[in-house]
Formats: structure tokens, C-alpha cells, sequence
């Protein structure tokens, strides 16, 4: 009930975001009812009416679209919104890595259901199957799988050793993406701050523009007084220069 209260009052009150411009106030609330949180709040909260309407009907499956309520938390933390823009920005080096694991996944795989195929086809009956151990020993270094032939025990160390490599190259290219994101954010909020300090004082639509940016990049008030401190210095600094120039 409380989520449906959240749903409706978040439908009404997007009235406000148009108001008096053109659409009115039904704009924004179609603007929510249709965007992706709009569908979370509706998908979440829409098994609960179902088991009521239809009370004879086995609608359990319904009750994953409550597991969707956990993107409401990016509402309030850009985390997720940051690690998707940082994969977005790196996309060619993304698909690049994912290439290499797809080219190696196919390759490996072949290898050992041809050293191994024979000696253990419950295990190894066909390459899909083997690409399934192959996923497993990347995503947990062990495929749950010993060899038997020598050829096997050759392939699946080095399959162990490509799956290390495979992994540290994907997860260097989000860290880095990740990282190279939020030094963005943080260049473009000293900027504005260097443009709003520029003639010493802070109009009051250049604090709520900063503090906007503040919102939207998620940034903690450390950082933003960090950030405003480093700037009034160099600023200070700058002006002894000139006067002893």
C-alpha cells in the first residue's frame, strides 16, 4: 500500500514540472507513468492488485517484478547510473575484451572437448556444454572438472591462466572507465565553480545551478567543499601574484 501511495503521489505531482507551459500538467505525469522508473513503481507494485483480482489464479511468477524495486534505490545514488555511463564511454575497449572472451570461450572450449570429449562425455558431451565449464572456470578460476589426458591438464591450466588475464582486462577497462567518469564530473563542477567564484561573488541561480550539478553527480559535501577550497586558494593565489607583479 505504501508503494502504491508513492506511485500515485509521484504521478500527481509531476504536474508540477510543466506547469503553465505547453501540455500542462497531464505532460509530466505521462513523462513518469512512461519513463523507466515509472514502470518500476507500476511493475512493482502491480502483483499485489493482481492476487487480489484474480485470487483463483496461481500468479506467483508475478512476484519477480518485485525484485525490479531495487532500481528505485538508484533514485537516490548514481552508482549505477555512473558504471553504465562508464561502460557507455568505453564501449569500443568493452566490446573489444568481450570479443577476445568470445573468440577465446569457442576456441578453449573446442580444445578440451577433443582432448577430453572421449574419456569423460558425461561431462564433456558436446562443445556448448564445454563452453558452459569454460564460463565457470572464468567466473570462478575452477570449473569443478579434473582432466584426465595430459593434453587435457595442459589446456585447462592454460585456460585457467587466459581466464585471470580475460578477467583483469575487463575489469581494468570498467575500473578505468569508472574512475575516468567521475574525474569528468568532478572537472565539470570545478569549472562551473571557477566560473561562478570568477567575479567573487555567488548569485543565488548560480548556487542552485551548483547545487543541481551537486544532485546529479551524486557528489558528497566533502568533495564539493574540497573542490570550492582548491579553487578559492589558487584564486588567492593568483591575485598575490598579480599584486606583486
Amino acid at each position: 500500500m505504501l508503494f502504491s501511495a508513492e506511485y500515485i503521489l509521484r504521478v500527481w505531482s509531476y504536474s508540477e514540472k510543466y506547469a503553465g507551459e505547453t501540455g500542462g500538467a497531464w505532460r509530466g505525469r505521462k513523462e513518469y507513468i512512461f519513463s523507466f522508473y515509472g514502470f518500476i513503481d507500476f511493475f512493482g507494485t502491480m502483483p499485489f492488485y493482481a492476487q487480489l483480482l484474480f485470487p483463483g489464479l496461481d500468479l506467483r511468477v508475478l512476484r519477480i517484478f518485485r525484485l525490479l524495486r531495487i532500481f528505485k534505490l538508484s533514485r537516490y545514488n548514481s552508482a549505477l547510473t555512473d558504471l553504465l555511463e562508464a561502460i557507455k564511454t568505453e564501449r569500443d575497449s568493452f566490446t573489444s575484451a568481450l570479443f577476445l572472451l568470445l573468440i577465446s570461450c569457442l576456441l578453449c572450449s573446442s580444445l578440451i572437448y577433443i582432448a577430453e570429449g572421449h574419456v569423460q562425455p558425461e561431462v564433456f558431451p558436446s562443445i556448448p556444454a564445454t563452453m558452459k565449464w569454460y564460463i565457470l572456470t572464468i567466473i570462478s578460476g575452477w570449473g569443478n572438472v579434473d582432466p584426465i589426458t595430459m593434453f587435457g591438464t595442459v589446456l585447462v591450466v592454460l585456460t585457467q591462466v587466459l581466464a585471470i588475464a580475460l578477467a583483469a582486462i575487463l575489469t581494468g577497462v570498467v575500473a578505468t572507465a569508472y574512475t575516468t567518469q567521475v574525474e569528468r564530473r568532478e572537472a565539470i563542477y570545478e569549472l562551473q565553480i571557477r566560473e561562478a567564484l570568477a567575479d567573487g561573488v555567488v548569485t543565488e541561480e548560480e548556487a542552485l545551478h551548483l547545487e543541481q550539478l551537486k544532485q546529479q553527480f551524486g557528489m558528497s559535501d566533502e568533495q564539493v567543499e574540497a573542490i570550492a577550497n582548491q579553487v578559492r586558494e589558487e584564486q588567492a593565489q593568483a591575485k598575490k601574484e598579480q599584486r606583486a607583479a
